[in-house]
């Protein structure tokens, strides 16, 4: 999903053992800048991949008499996914006090 941002199941489950053995004051749990640039690289080559297979899909559907092509949207290429990601994974850094090493 692009409208959200957060980390794997595996950081959860770290996170939830620091909590429940009240190990929080002794341990903390940082993601390396790295880690975080390379989620949101992820996100956008996703993003790209999908938009384009989309508008593969849309092309084969054109012919059909039951499609309506012109009721078929594609996102606007003028949309700056790079920059949305971004904004979403400082909101959820943020929110969740996530240190961020």
């Amino acid at each position: 999903m692009y409208n959200s941002f957060s980390f794997g199941s595996p950081y959860i489950k770290v996170e939830q053992f620091i909590k429940e053995n009240k190990l929080g004051e002794d341990v903390a749990l940082a993601v390396p800048e790295m880690v975080i640039a390379e989620l949101k690289q992820q996100k956008q080559r996703s993003y790209q991949k999908d938009i384009q297979d989309l508008k593969k899909i849309v092309s084969r559907l054109k012919g059909l008499p039951h499609i309506n092509a012109y009721e078929l949207k594609i996102p606007d290429d003028n949309f700056n996914c790079a920059e949305f990601i971004e904004n979403e994974a400082h909101r959820y850094i943020t929110d969740n006090g996530i240190n961020a090493a």
